[in-house]
């Protein structure tokens, strides 16, 4: 175990200048440190906050400001401290804001792994074989249940249950971690995320070795193109890219080219949203400003307003506003309207829907206020725009 967290401490220092120290709580011992040579304050500080994560095994502290350290609990008594650097006359440094981001998700997703090494090995549960039973011998009878009701749903389907179900899947915060990627549009994120160390298995989709890759690999293609639509991508351009990706996987007769296909799938819609965001300028925008984009666009079917959206960000409407027209020349009104007209605009040339119905999904006060607004910013009604834009077949 503590190779694998050497393994961390060293992909953590990659990243960024800060203090590392792998210390035993029971001693007051240093196991491994970056740099190596710590000056006696230092190891007095770092040793009293790792003292507070005694024992709290997969348990995690994050970096909450620049001069905060980050606590993660290893076995019962390491415990890994990152914190910022310590320069030569004995003082911290700061972390750079843009080095938190990695740090955290680095360190949160490790930590969902040790909980269950760690543990699982204490408890003598780490290396049961699939599908062994409870240690008292005793069959639930919730789990009894539940297995035939899924045997039940296999024979209504024609099908059958031929393999033993993965106890222990691969941490779902792997998964968070590329969807994290995606949406910043971060290649250095996305390579941190990929090398995460994995402790379980994946899951089998298929009964052939080749068609369960690839369908990981069609898996990966859904989750990434819902994160680039988060990030800002049009759900037009990012299913576009996701429909030829899927037909690259298909095209596949390799299990080796099925298994890394994945990151490709990966990086192409990370490259997706950074040019997105380029095209934007969006890279400086206040993470208040972004947040309040990214709800606008999750909620474009409910009724929104600057105070809806000012509360889910957790700011003052004022200030909201302020930062808004600062970082993107646009209102939050005109932002909110801009964003409804996209989607109006996919809906008269993609679909059937009536302008009354378009209405009444984006919640438009009425018809005609839809047709004013769409007149005054397209310069065409809504049937004209249809007429023009309409997708062929």
């Amino acid at each position: 175990m503590i190779c694998s967290c050497l393994e961390l401490v060293e992909r953590i220092f990659e990243v960024a200048h800060c203090t590392i120290a792998l210390i035993d709580t029971k001693s007051g011992q240093l196991v491994r440190s970056f740099p190596a040579h710590l000056s006696a304050d230092a190891h007095a500080w770092l040793t009293e906050r790792a003292a507070t994560m005694a024992g709290r095994v997969g348990q995690f502290k994050p970096i909450e400001n620049t001069q905060d350290v980050a606590l993660l609990g290893i076995d019962s008594s390491k415990v890994l401290v990152v914190g910022p650097e310590v320069l030569k006359d004995g003082s911290l440094a700061h972390f750079e804001l843009k080095d938190l981001k990695y740090l955290n998700l680095l360190l949160e997703t490790y930590a969902s792994t040790i909980s269950y090494d760690l543990i699982g090995a204490q408890e003598g549960t780490a290396q049961k074989p699939a599908g062994a039973p409870a240690e008292s011998g005793v069959v639930h009878e919730d789990d009894k249940n539940s297995d035939e009701w899924l045997a039940g749903l296999f024979a209504a389907f024609g099908g059958d249950l031929r393999a033993a179900p993965v106890l222990h899947h691969n941490p779902y915060r792997i998964e968070q971690a590329i969807k994290e990627a995606v949406r910043l549009g971060d290649e250095q994120l996305l390579q941190h995320a990929f090398a995460i160390p994995v402790t379980g298995r994946e899951g089998r989709l298929a009964l052939d070795e080749l068609r369960s890759l690839k369908n990981h690999a069609n898996l990966v293609n859904v989750i990434c193109s819902r994160a680039a639509i988060e990030g800002g991508v049009s759900y037009e351009d990012a299913f576009r890219l996701s429909d030829q990706l899927f037909l690259m996987v298909e095209s596949l007769n390799s299990t080796d080219k099925a298994f890394e296909i994945r990151y490709a799938i990966a990086h192409a819609f990370t490259m997706l949203v950074q040019h997105h965001l380029k095209e934007h300028n969006k890279t400086e925008v206040n993470i208040k400003v972004q947040q309040a984009m990214l709800y606008i666009r999750q909620h474009i079917y409910d009724k929104i307003t600057v105070a809806s959206v000012a509360q889910a960000v957790n700011c003052h409407r004022n200030y909201l506003q302020r930062l808004f027209k600062r970082d993107t020349t646009f209102s939050v009104v005109s932002y909110i309207r801009s964003e409804k007209l996209k989607v109006v605009k996919e809906l008269l040339a993609h679909s059937d829907e009536s302008v009354s119905n378009i209405a009444a999904l984006l919640n438009f006060s009425s018809p005609s206020h839809l047709c004013t607004v769409f007149k005054e910013q397209v310069h065409l009604t809504p049937e004209q725009y249809r007429r023009r834009h309409r997708a062929p077949g």
